[in-house]
């Protein structure tokens, strides 16, 4: 078992027009242990493209919207 022994981010919304809004996500993570980098990459680099797409579909759901 490895336990992350950093995990940092945030998340910026600015909204650009009624319409747009940018979205910036930063994330920093430090598996630690016997993890080598380029697993950790490769993670990063499938993982947060893949949040990116499931936010817009997230915001759709009515529990979202504003009146």
């Amino acid at each position: 078992m490895v336990r992350i022994s950093t995990c940092e981010g945030y998340w910026s919304l600015e909204r650009l027009s009624p319409a747009s809004t940018r979205v910036i996500y930063w994330l920093y993570t430090d598996p630690g242990g016997s993890i080598p980098a380029w697993i950790a990459n490769k993670a990063n680099k499938t993982s947060v493209p893949d949040l990116m797409r499931a936010v817009p579909r997230a915001l759709a759901q009515p529990e979202w919207q504003r009146d």
